[in-house]
């Protein structure tokens, strides 16, 4: 549970789903100082720029060390798979327009000398365009199994992501997700399980970086534009630059 003014709270709706399944269910919370104290610890580690939500899997993972858990068992990979990620899957998208839409922060406008990312995505394109499922279950995938397997193994627990070891036998139904149904084959599943409980509005594990980035004012290593304008940049954009010049900081050069 991310700590911050009009920060979302997923905890409530977990604890219901513990109180029916029988289950224990402990609350870690997390705060910006989390993120000062353990960024560094999880870059050397992975020795790259850290996604935005490895401090807190890091922070929940020695929790659950602490209470004896070796092994934890997350979720990843449903969104990639079973197509939650709704809005990527909007419509048939080009190349370019695809790369525009899924590249979080533009390089060329924070940095001086900036690279081309556009070869990462061309190695989908198809005739019509760019073959959005399988980049998000082998780029997107990829990314996110190193953001979950840092975090969890740096703090000494095993990952499981079954997830992310299915693959479906047949085309996604885009008309179903386009009208909304995003995962309807888990939405299947979730209403034999909970049949008395409403399925819930899909919430992106939200960081409430707009609140804890609100007054930061940017890099200033030589590598950065100075001409950066931070008020056109959320806060999970400006957490990358952050992150970023952190990044260099710990392992660059001035």
């Amino acid at each position: 549970r991310f700590i911050a003014k009009n920060a979302i709270d997923e905890s409530v709706r977990a604890s219901e789903y513990a109180r029916l399944l029988k289950l224990q269910h402990k609350i870690v919370d997390v705060v910006w100082e989390d993120y000062l104290a353990y960024a560094d610890i999880l870059m050397r580690n992975k020795k790259s720029p850290l996604h935005a939500i490895e401090v807190a899997l890091y922070k929940a993972a020695l929790s659950a060390k602490n209470d004896g858990i070796n092994c934890l068992i997350v979720g990843n990979g449903a969104d990639s798979t079973f197509g939650g990620m709704d809005k990527l899957l909007a419509h048939d998208w080009t190349l370019e327009e695809f790369a525009k839409r899924y590249t979080f922060v533009e390089p060329s406008s924070v940095l001086k000398n900036p690279v081309s990312v556009l070869n990462i995505y061309e190695e989908y394109k198809t005739d019509s365009g760019i073959n959005v499922p399988a980049f998000l279950k082998t780029v997107h995938g990829i990314g996110i199994i190193q953001t979950f397997r840092n975090a969890i193994n740096a703090a000494g627990c095993e990952i499981l992501t079954p997830y992310e070891d299915l693959y479906l036998n047949a085309s996604l139904d885009f008309g179903r997700i386009r009208s909304g149904d995003t995962k309807y084959i888990l939405r299947d599943v979730y209403r034999s399980i909970f049949p008395n409980i409403d399925i819930p509005d899909k919430i992106p594990f939200a960081r409430p970086m707009d609140q804890w980035l609100e007054t930061w004012e940017g890099p200033t290593r030589d590598e950065f534009l100075s001409t950066i304008d931070l008020k056109t940049f959320t806060g999970d954009q400006k957490w990358i630059i952050y992150c970023l010049e952190r990044f260099l900081n710990l392992f660059g050069e001035k």
